[in-house]
Parts: C-alpha cells; sequence; structure tokens
C-alpha cells in the first residue's frame, strides 16, 4: 500500500492529548495548527508524510470533539485509528495522566512511535530517572518506552521527538513550526525561510485579479488581506528567527566566545522590536526583548562598560516588569523578572555600591523564596535561592565581613549541591557549585586558613576539569578554571610553595592566552590575562628567577598599557593591573630604572590614585593598593637617603592599613611590614605572631620573620 492510499484513509491529520490543566495550551496550538497556510511551493509535494495539501486538515483535540456518550474510550480509540499523527502535550500533570498514557499505548499500538510529535510544557524529561527530582517529569511512561504489539511496555527506551515551550527554550513560534514540520514531512528551514515563497503568491494572486479585471474595490480589498496576511507571516518568520537566535544560537556562540556576532544578533533583535510600540507586543515578543537585553548588558560588562551594561538590564527590567504586571501570578514571569533584577545588583556589586546592590539583591531573594515555595520540588528554582545568598556573600564579603560571608556561602554551597547532586550531567549547576567553592575558598583565605582555602580550589579545579573534558570546545568552562588556577597560585604561594605556584600559575596563563586569542575584544579575558601575568611574576621573582619574572612582567605591562589607554579612568584597571605592575616594578632585581627614576613613577602612581581615592573612598582595594605604593615609595626613598620622605610614606601606608578593618591577612602582613619598617616593635611582633599562627608563609615574609624571631629574642 502507498503511502498517499495510507494517508488516504485518515480523518484526522493529529490528534492532541493532553491533560486538562494545559487546556489553554492545547487551544493555542489548536488554533495555530487550523489555521495555518502551506507554503504554495510545497503544495502538491509528495513527503514522508503524503502529500502535502493547502491546509492540514481537521485536527483532533480530544475530549473537546466528543459527543456526550458512554463509550469514551471506545470513541477515543476510534479517533486514534482515523488519526495520523499524535501531539502530546507534555507536562508534569499529563505524566501523571493516566488517559494521556494510555493514548500514547494505544496509537503506538496502531500507528508505531514515528508519528508522536511530544511538545514540553513544563517539567524535564527523563526526571524519574534523576533522585529527588522524579515530580518533575514531563512525559507519560508510553512516551519514554517503547511498547509491545500487545500494548504493553517494554524496559526499551524510546527517544520522542520533542519541541520546547518552557522559558528561554524554543517559544511558541518555532514551537508551531517544528509541529508544522513534522506533520508536513518537510524541514524546518523550509518553513521558517518561506517570505520569498509568499511574495510569489502575493504576486500571483495580483496578476490573477488583474487578468479576470476585478474591479477596484476588490482589488484593493484582496490586497489590504494579502497585504495582513504578508506582515502576519512576515511577523511570525522573524520572531522565529529571533527566538532561535536567542536560544540555540546565542548558546552557541558564547560557548565558543564571540563577544562580536553575539553584539550583531542582540543589537539587531532590538532594532527589530524598536520599530514596534511596547504595548503592542505580546508576551512571549516582551521575553525575547527582555533575553536581547541581557545578552547586551551581559556582552557591555564583558567589554569593561559598566554604564552600557547598567543601562541594558535596566531596560530589561522594565520589561520583564511588564510582563509580570500583565500576569502576576505566572512562575515563569517571576523567574524572569528575578534575572533582571540581579543583573541590575550585580553592576551596583560590581561598582561597590553595596547599599544599592543589597535593596536589588534582597527583592531578588524574594522573589527567588518564592518561587520555591510555589513549587519546592523544582529544583531550578532551588537553585535560585543558592544564587540569592551567594549575592550576599559577595557584598559582605567585599564589604570585609568575612565571616558573616563565609555563613552566607556555606548556605549557598548546600543548596547548589544538593541541585547538582540531582543532576550530575547539568553543565550549569556544576558550574554554580564550583562558583560557590571558588567564594568559600577567597574566604577561608581571607581569614587565613590556606589549607580549606587550597581544598576548596582543588575542588573547583576537579569540577571544571571534567566540564572542560565533557566538552573542550566551549569556552564558557575556560574562565572559572583559569581564575581558579591562578587563585590557587595565590595560596599556594601564600603557604610558601613558589614552585606549585608557578605551576598552577603556567596552567593558568595558558588557559588566558587562549582565551584572548579567541576574542580579543573580550577585555574582561584582557584583565584575567594580565592579572595572571603579575601572579606569575611575582612568583618567579620569589622562587629565584628574576630573569623570568622580568619577562612576564614587561608581557604584563603591555596588557595593562592597552587596557588603561581603553578607558583612563576605570578604577579597577588602574588598582589590579597598573598600580600592582609599578608596585612590582620597584623591587631591585626587576627594575629597568635607578630608584630616582622608579621614585618619581611611584609618586605619580600615588597622585593618580589618590584622585580615585576621593572619587570613591570606600574601595577596600584601592586603600589596599596605596598602602603598598607608600610602602614602596618609603623604600625608595630609605635607598637615596631620604628619611623625611621615607617615613612620611610608611607613616601613610600605616594609616591607610589601620583605616582598613578587615580580617585580610595580606592586609595584616603588609601592616606588619609597615611596622618593622617604623620600628614599632611590639605591634610588629603581635601582628606576626597572628599570621604564624593562621599559617601565613608568604615568601615576602621571610625577612622581617627572622628579623621578628631575633626581636623576641633579646627582648
Amino acid at each position: 500500500m502507498s503511502t498517499d492510499e495510507n494517508v488516504a484513509r485518515v480523518r484526522y491529520k493529529a490528534f492532541i492529548s493532553y491533560s486538562h490543566r494545559d487546556s489553554a495550551v492545547a487551544r493555542w496550538l489548536h488554533r495555530a495548527l487550523e489555521t495555518y497556510r502551506v507554503p504554495p511551493h510545497l503544495i502538491g509535494r509528495t513527503t514522508a508524510a503524503g502529500t502535502v495539501e493547502r491546509r492540514l486538515g481537521a485536527l483532533f483535540r480530544d475530549r473537546d470533539e466528543l459527543p456526550v456518550a458512554a463509550d469514551l474510550t471506545g470513541q477515543i480509540n476510534e479517533a486514534l485509528k482515523a488519526t495520523q499523527f499524535l501531539i502530546v502535550l507534555c507536562s508534569t500533570a499529563s505524566a501523571r495522566s493516566k488517559w494521556v498514557n494510555q493514548e500514547v499505548v494505544n496509537f503506538k499500538r496502531l500507528k508505531g512511535a514515528g508519528s508522536i510529535i511530544a511538545v514540553i510544557v513544563d517539567g524535564e524529561p527523563y526526571a524519574s530517572n534523576m533522585p529527588g527530582r522524579e515530580a518533575e517529569e514531563c512525559f507519560v511512561p508510553a512516551l519514554r518506552f517503547q511498547v509491545a504489539a500487545d500494548g504493553s511496555l517494554t524496559d526499551t527506551p524510546a527517544e520522542p521527538i520533542a519541541a520546547d515551550l518552557r522559558p528561554g527554550k524554543d517559544g511558541k513560534r518555532l514551537v508551531k513550526l517544528k509541529v508544522l514540520a513534522g506533520l508536513l514531512g518537510v524541514g524546518l528551514d523550509e518553513l521558517v525561510q518561506r517570505e520569498t515563497q509568499r511574495r510569489q503568491r502575493f504576486m500571483a494572486a495580483v496578476t490573477f485579479a488583474s487578468l479576470a479585471g476585478v474591479a477596484t474595490m476588490g482589488a484593493l480589498t484582496f490586497n489590504a488581506i494579502e497585504a495582513r496576511n504578508e506582515a502576519e507571516t512576515k511577523r511570525e518568520q522573524a520572531e522565529g528567527l529571533v527566538e532561535y537566535m536567542l536560544s540555540d544560537l546565542g548558546e552557541r556562540l558564547q560557548a565558543v566566545g564571540r563577544l562580536d556576532v553575539l553584539d550583531s544578533l542582540s543589537s539587531r533583535t532590538l532594532e527589530y522590536y524598536a520599530r514596534q510600540k511596547p504595548e503592542d507586543l505580546d508576551s512571549d515578543a516582551l521575553g525575547r526583548r527582555a533575553r536581547a537585553l541581557i545578552l547586551l548588558g551581559k556582552i557591555e560588562d564583558k567589554r569593561g562598560d559598566p554604564d552600557a551594561a547598567f543601562a541594558a538590564f535596566t531596560d530589561a527590567h522594565e520589561t520583564t516588569g511588564e510582563r509580570l504586571a500583565r500576569d502576576p501570578r505566572n512562575p515563569n514571569l517571576i523567574f524572569d523578572h528575578a534575572q533582571s533584577i540581579y543583573w541590575i545588583g550585580y553592576v551596583h556589586s560590581q561598582q561597590r555600591q553595596f547599599s544599592k546592590a543589597a535593596s536589588f539583591f534582597e527583592q531578588y531573594s524574594e522573589l527567588a523564596k518564592s518561587l520555591v515555595a510555589a513549587r519546592p520540588e523544582n529544583r531550578a528554582w532551588q537553585n535560585e535561592v543558592g544564587y540569592a545568598e551567594t549575592n550576599l556573600g559577595v557584598m559582605l564579603y567585599r564589604s570585609g565581613r568575612f565571616h558573616e560571608a563565609e555563613a552566607a556561602f556555606k548556605k549557598a554551597n548546600l543548596a547548589h549541591r544538593e541541585v547538582s547532586l540531582s543532576d550530575p550531567n547539568n553543565t550549569v549547576w556544576q558550574t554554580d557549585l564550583g562558583r560557590t567553592l571558588a567564594w568559600l575558598a577567597d574566604t577561608h583565605r581571607a581569614l587565613g586558613d590556606l589549607s580549606m582555602a587550597r581544598q576548596e580550589r582543588l575542588a573547583e579545579i576537579a569540577i571544571y576539569d571534567e566540564l572542560v573534558r565533557r566538552e573542550p570546545r566551549n569556552v564558557q568552562f575556560l574562565q572559572p578554571l583559569l581564575v581558579s588556577q591562578r587563585m590557587l597560585g595565590a595560596v599556594l604561594l601564600e603557604s610558601g610553595e613558589p614552585e606549585n605556584a608557578i605551576s598552577a600559575l603556567r596552567n593558568a596563563e595558558r588557559l588566558a592566552d587562549r582565551l584572548v586569542s579567541i576574542e580579543p575584544s573580550n577585555t574582561a579575558w584582557a584583565e584575567l590575562q594580565g592579572r595572571t601575568k603579575l601572579d606569575l611574576a611575582e612568583s618567579l621573582l620569589y622562587a629565584g628567577e628574576p630573569l623570568k619574572s622580568r619577562a612576564v612582567l614587561t608581557e604584563a605591562e603591555t596588557i595593562t598599557a592597552r587596557l588603561v589607554a581603553l578607558r583612563p579612568g576605570f578604577t579597577r584597571w588602574q588598582v589590579s593591573l597598573r598600580a600592582r605592575a609599578e608596585i612590582l616594578r620597584c623591587e631591585p632585581a626587576l627594575r629597568d630604572h635607578p630608584p630616582a627614576s622608579a621614585l618619581r613613577s611611584i609618586g605619580t602612581l600615588i597622585d593618580d590614585l589618590e584622585k580615585f581615592r576621593r572619587e570613591d573612598n570606600q574601595n577596600m582595594d584601592l586603600i589596599m593598593a596605596l598602602a603598598q605604593a607608600n610602602l614602596a615609595r618609603g623604600d625608595l626613598s630609605h635607598e637615596l637617603l631620604n628619611a623625611a620622605e621615607r617615613d612620611v610614606s610608611w607613616k601613610t601606608a600605616v594609616t591607610l592599613l589601620e583605616s582598613n578593618q578587615t580580617t585580610d591577612n595580606m592586609r595584616a602582613l603588609y601592616l606588619a611590614k609597615a611596622y618593622w619598617r617604623l620600628g614599632r616593635t611590639a605591634e610588629h611582633i603581635a601582628m606576626v605572631e597572628t599570621l604564624t599562627r593562621q599559617g601565613l608563609k608568604h615568601p615576602a615574609t621571610a625577612e622581617f620573620l627572622k628579623d621578628s624571631s631575633v626581636a623576641r629574642s633579646g627582648s
């Protein structure tokens, strides 16, 4: 029997099986499919689904099509026999429906699995295989497993074809086109790229109308209808492509680190929506606009432009707020609004505006808690609570409140660990766990617990090594791996192991060079590259390799000069790169110029840092850099026998360090060094004893630790 003969016996093109909780989605899909006009160039083509007609034909929407009768099961089976395809709306509700499961079983027994199309509404496919997430399952058993000839389920897994309506996935337009492609037996691209065929149909119709001598009013009416249809078709095509760009294509571009293409993608999307009135955009369109704005904000942040990033995130916040106002109880819209709130808080936090950041992070935390309260079984929303605790911890950490930060990060770590264990293959959740380990390691390092910091960095590196092993071309895993290797190097140096520190930092350097070669315009990666080389230059110096140290320092200075020239007023680059490079260059073994020249350079640096301090006098990183610069200026003045400037510089360093009330062990190290320089022996010895108890063995302490021992023995 031919395909056409088989199709000719069916009454319905498709049977839509769903739970009553998903009635609204079923009605939308039914209407969207039945009103779809097949592109002219496809009509008459013979495909695996039969000969393509102008319209799809009738669709059976389960119980809505049935008359009042006693034998509903029998009539449903009759409808299944007369149906070519089965469309199953998959959700946590339908996964528990015995009716939906039986309809899938009966259809498989009658027609086989090849004509079943799944549409995911909510939940998670195969969650029943994930310990602790069973309630999120969206596939009925008959979809997950093959069915025997007698209708019984086997233990052989099945892999249904699925479109995905969940937030951040295919979206309505693309779901509709994917389902249509399956029903027609054609490729998805042929439906998405159909504007040309529509135009040809329009021109043919106009020509026919002219030849037939249609009256002027009739022709105008016809043209208006066709223009409306053309506009609708063009809008559907554009929004389908937008959804693809923001989801599948966007994820792939982020994975390969193409900021330039991502920027173009985001900008084109926003240009498309800028031509439309916000009030005319439906919820899906507003969602796509918000995602494009957040993507743009992330790109601007990576390029080192926090003002542009903030503007994009603020616009996204207004968009998600408008969307939520239309449907305030929709948890998916609450989730999307929480994301835009987070990113505004993130920019404030990066700029050390902690009070402003706190207000947004508190809103974010409340929304996360409301999501978990509404759906406690939803692992993704449980993960949001972990993010909220991390945000709080970061602000506490950057305020120098390390013990409070540690408590917050431990809560975040527990939340992310529970979620990540439920699905070890979820790379996002594994990355989130790695991020909380990183913050815990930084906090324990600041508190002087170097042993714990080392353990946490090694555990974090193991996570990223595994992710890179799975997806070696995904650059999104390389940046956190680079940072974790770099910070492990810092912990090892402070533990008195410069050789091991060099090994970790060489790994970080290779990763940094690779990332920058992929995307040279990514200033965030360039900054990491510069910081890594400065760390490496310092470790090489303490390992007794000044020539290698000077070579790496020169590379770091080249990177620093390029970045600072791009944005001279950007405080972070001035502190993390320029100040650190110039202070390191003051070391006798690394100088390119005599002490007098070095003294002038460090004086200019201090003047510039003081200007930044007047604009931001709460920036602890800036204060630490100023203290180190003053220590260096004092040492250079001492070499030049300028006692007055020497003592003023060292005393300034002490004042700055004492004003920083954090318990950071590196702050304590430099304060002990300044006390030693000024001959404040008792304070110096007390500080050294504290550092010794904490296990700090940084090579920079060797000289004055020895001096402390002599001072104690002579006292």
